[in-house]
């Protein structure tokens, strides 16, 4: 098995299946929303339409959900012309909705996701290669699952009204993007890649 100083500096960088892990990540950001959409859809007790409000999408709620078991803030802006002024809001909306399902059930979700997904990187590429390699292989999926978080912020943005009140919800930009776009990619698909490392070790 070569190491990593075999290929000289910076060529273990130049060697990172960069698209590979875009395309991955891509994959397994769409998944996890369909995945939990799916959740939501079987789960006997949620029902879509949170609080009962007004206007809100079930993509939008989707995503909700899916960005909150990364355990990114739900932001909620009161719109200006409502009585007492602009007030922000923070929430782990998935702690506050009821649903049949533990909640634990919607958390693994993205870490099976990304882990599986860094796996398929790391067997698929650098297979020569060293541990530290096949793990950052692995966290190559970032590469197309913190776009994907971004665009969210602005996709999942809707105005809410409940009863006479009215806001805006949308993921918090900088929760969202550290842990949805960063932390969870990195450390999850570097665990993947770790796997498929122990995995050819073994083998």
């Amino acid at each position: 098995m070569a190491t990593d100083s075999a290929y000289g500096p910076g060529k273990l960088v130049e060697r990172l299946p960069v698209t590979t892990g875009a395309v991955v990540g891509v994959v397994a950001h769409f998944g996890g929303l369909i995945a939990t959409f799916l959740l939501l859809l079987a789960d006997p007790e949620f029902e879509f339409g949170i609080s009962r409000a007004e206007q809100v999408s079930t993509v939008d709620e989707v995503g909700w959900l899916f960005f909150s078991a990364h355990f990114a803030r739900i932001e909620r802006r009161a719109s200006f012309s409502d009585v007492g002024g602009a007030g922000t809001e923070r929430v782990n909306l998935l702690a506050e909705t009821a649903a049949g399902f533990p909640d634990p059930v919607f958390y693994a979700v993205p870490i099976a996701l990304l882990i599986v997904g860094g796996f398929v990187v790391s067997m698929g590429e650098l297979w020569e290669s060293s541990t530290k390699a096949n793990v950052l292989a692995g966290a190559t999926v970032a590469a197309g699952y913190f776009p994907l978080a971004a665009i969210g912020v602005v996709l999942f943005e809707t105005q809410v009204g409940v009863g006479d009140a009215a806001f805006t919800q949308s993921p918090e930009l900088s929760s969202t993007l550290l842990l949805v776009g960063l932390a969870y990619p990195l450390c999850f698909g570097g665990l993947g890649g770790l796997l498929a490392d122990r995995l050819r070790l073994r083998g």
